[in-house]
């Protein structure tokens, strides 16, 4: 089997703050496969994140959610 992966994501600056949001999709193609018999691995699924850089600290925020809720 083969998975495909995609993030999509953009840097900004606001004053002193770097701003990176992004969005990653797991999963494309919403492939069915086991990596153990009996075990099914997730479907697509789609994290969303926003990481913060301030000058000496940074802060991550992560969501997710499958995408099969989102429609």
């Amino acid at each position: 089997y083969t998975i495909h992966n995609i993030t999509i994501g953009y840097k900004l600056s606001l004053h002193k703050i770097k701003i990176t949001p992004q969005i990653r999709i797991e999963n494309l193609f919403d492939a069915y496969y086991e990596s153990t018999q009996y075990y099914p691995m997730p479907l697509r699924n789609c994290l969303a994140s926003v990481m913060f850089n301030f000058k000496q600290a940074s802060i991550h925020i992560f969501i997710s959610t499958p995408v099969k809720a989102l429609s």
